[in-house]
């Protein structure tokens, strides 16, 4: 909820009136990182700067997650099948047809404005042998700013070494922080198409 209405494609755009300046904005605040990668495991870290008081950019992050995830990395191709449950013991799960379903990741740790925590292993690294720990964490950084970094650590055994990975791990979760930080500032996760 964002002011009392539902974050909807479009809706959250109008709401801030923010296009073209947060499109200046967040070319200006974009960083991700492979930190750290052997063949037992990778650690990635992305950061953005979202035009949003920390309560709200929390919110977006799970309750909205199908309008700004990109529908390439999911397995039914529609983003919108996708939820998190931001408790404890909720699920990043997708719905796939015929009553399938994916656990993509459990929550473990759920701090409202401040932090998320899941466990899980991501498309292909679900099939692996490791385990991965995804926080994001959620801390102002300026007048209606809020600092978003997503740090996931992945580590266990993947034939050829987890080192392999790592960069296209750190590809797809950049490509995610974009989306999702293009969904803040204009309602619309796609580049260069605010509405």
């Amino acid at each position: 909820m964002l002011g009392g209405c539902m974050l909807g494609r479009g809706m959250l755009g109008r709401a801030l009136g923010m296009s073209l300046l947060a499109s200046v904005v967040w070319v200006s605040t974009v960083h991700a990182e492979v930190k750290d990668k052997s063949e037992q495991g990778f650690r990635v870290v992305v950061e953005r700067e979202v035009d949003a008081e920390r309560a709200v950019a929390y919110v977006a992050f799970y309750a909205s997650v199908g309008e700004w995830w990109s529908a390439d990395h999911t397995y039914s191709n529609d983003s919108q099948n996708l939820s998190i449950e931001a408790k404890a013991g909720g699920l990043f799960r997708e719905s796939l047809p015929n009553n399938g379903s994916v656990k993509h990741m459990e929550v473990v740790f759920a701090a409202p404005g401040r932090s998320l925590r899941m466990v899980g292993g991501l498309g292909p690294l679900q099939e692996q042998a490791v385990t991965g720990v995804m926080t994001i964490t959620f801390t102002e950084s300026g007048e209606g700013k809020t600092k978003v970094v997503l740090d996931y650590r992945v580590g266990g055994y993947i034939p050829g070494g987890a080192d392999v990975w790592a960069d296209a791990v750190d590809g797809m979760l950049s490509e995610t922080m974009d989306r999702y930080q293009r969904y803040i500032a204009t309602g619309n996760p796609e580049a260069g198409t605010p509405e």
